[in-house]
């Protein structure tokens, strides 16, 4: 039999994509039935993953209605065909950023017990396919096996040499059974229910399928967990839903990502390079949360504080109600007389002009100026996600002495605060503010990332000591 691949049609953001160019792709629809498939799948798109990858509205210059994307990336299974939303910078990989996802446990992806998969996938470990998957379902597993699988009740009727349960002597009789196995009732429980089959069919599939040794050693250890577990009978669907007097987030969270792994195998795309699942993944939120999980891990709590979208009231008289102030990070040193410094994440590149100016937003500029005014800030920073060659560059001190290390910083912060790209100081009529713009390097291996916020992290210690 011909297995005939699904039309893949791609969208990314601020390029819309009229709709009468989608039903040119799949013309066994229609347009008039076209709105409907698009509406059915953001629902079950949104119900998976709590994001809405793309919106349907009227664009009077394309005189139709058009698909526009959101800050996402992935794939949207609508069922005769798929929508490819591609990440919007160049150079950054949808690897990468399942990759970024699963670091920090980004709550839209992953938020479980990552410590045993952490332990074993090195920073720098660069994963492909299905493995980002697999780390996410084994990290849900992990918690699924220490909480107790779901299980049944159920009753054995059989010869047992220990003498356990209730004694049936009508089918001990009956069945000849030997006086030293007498045949007995006792209860038992029965962890063999569908969606510990669907569970199992995924770990499997990740041990076979999975390019590294760890994810495959880590998938033969969960599936020991699952020994009293049938294997899905062949044809027969996955079960992906359950009933359960308690809530179990995390099997809600590995039937997620099993079904992905399980339906995510394209045969028409052949066996290695098929895995292509139906996922969406938030980048404004993802780029937000993995900065302020790497900041977090790097500044010493006992020394300073780090408040992610902290709330404050406006200074407003009378106060206005409900209404608040939410900067992404507030920073400030415990010790000391110091105003805080505030930290805005944008998740898009800034635009850098002849002669280095940078062209920032209005809208970038009004929020941060609005932030730093109501909180007494004497510095901001904002966070732009870059490359290797437009990241920030901030020193860190190696086995050099300290007049050394110090020659080289000053050079870093010199070449920072000249550079209208880099640095801006916003006067206000009663203060000053310094205002920084940072690049993340999103390139590269994890480890750059990482390294790459290390640096902001750094360069945040020293604008708290006074030293910038």
């Amino acid at each position: 039999m011909t297995i005939i691949a699904k039309p893949r049609v791609a969208l990314k953001l601020s390029q819309p994509l009229p709709i009468e160019k989608l039903a040119a792709a799949v013309p066994e629809i229609g347009i008039a039935a076209l709105q409907g498939v698009l509406e059915s799948a953001l629902l079950d798109q949104y119900q998976r993953f709590g994001q809405q990858p793309f919106t349907i509205s009227y664009d009077r210059k394309q005189r139709g209605y058009v698909l526009q994307a959101g800050p996402v990336i992935g794939l949207v299974d609508c069922g005769l065909f798929e929508i490819e939303i591609l990440p919007k910078f160049t150079g950054l990989e949808v690897g990468k950023c399942l990759q970024l996802a699963h670091h920090c446990q980004f709550s839209s992806l992953v938020r479980h017990s990552n410590a045993l998969v952490e332990d074993k996938l090195s920073d720098s470990t660069c994963l492909a396919g299905v493995d980002y998957f697999a780390a996410a379902l084994l990290s849900a597993v992990t918690d699924v096996v220490n909480n107790g699988l779901l299980r049944t009740a159920s009753t054995l009727d059989e010869p047992d040499p220990k003498f356990r349960g209730t004694l049936l002597v009508a089918e001990h009789i009956g069945s000849g059974s030997s006086n030293l196995a007498p045949f007995t009732r006792k209860p038992t429980i029965l962890h063999d229910l569908p969606v510990n089959r669907t569970i199992k069919a995924a770990l499997e599939l990740c041990r076979i399928k999975s390019s590294s040794p760890d994810i495959q050693s880590l998938s033969s250890a969960a599936l020991s967990a699952f020994s009293d577990v049938s294997a899905n009978v062949p044809g027969q669907p996955f079960v992906y839903h359950f009933d359960s007097s308690l809530p179990r987030a995390e099997y809600v969270k590995a039937l997620t990502f099993a079904q992905i792994i399980l339906d995510g195998f394209d045969p028409t795309r052949g066996e290695d390079s098929g895995f292509m699942p139906a996922f969406t993944l938030d980048l404004d939120q993802l780029f937000e949360s993995f900065v302020a999980f790497e900041l977090g891990k790097r500044l010493k709590e006992q020394l300073y504080s780090l408040h992610v979208q902290p709330q404050y009231p406006h200074p407003t008289i009378p106060e206005l109600a409900g209404k608040f102030i939410m900067p992404d990070l507030v920073f400030q040193p415990r010790s000391g007389d110091t105003t805080p410094v505030v930290l805005d994440t944008k998740n898009k590149y800034s635009i850098l002009h002849e002669g280095n100016s940078l062209a920032v937003s209005n809208a970038d500029l009004y929020q941060i100026s609005y932030y730093c005014s109501a909180l007494g800030a004497s510095s901001a920073v904002l966070v732009y996600p870059g490359n290797s060659s437009s990241a920030t560059d901030y020193p860190f001190r190696g086995s050099e002495g300290e007049s050394v290390y110090e020659a080289k910083r000053t050079k870093a912060l010199n070449r920072i605060k000249s550079t209208p790209a880099s640095h801006l100081l916003l006067k206000f009529p009663s203060q000053s503010v310094s205002l920084f713009f940072w690049r993340i390097n999103l390139q590269g291996t994890m480890h750059e990332t990482i390294e790459s916020v290390a640096k902001l992290a750094l360069f945040m210690v020293d604008l708290g000591k006074g030293r910038v």
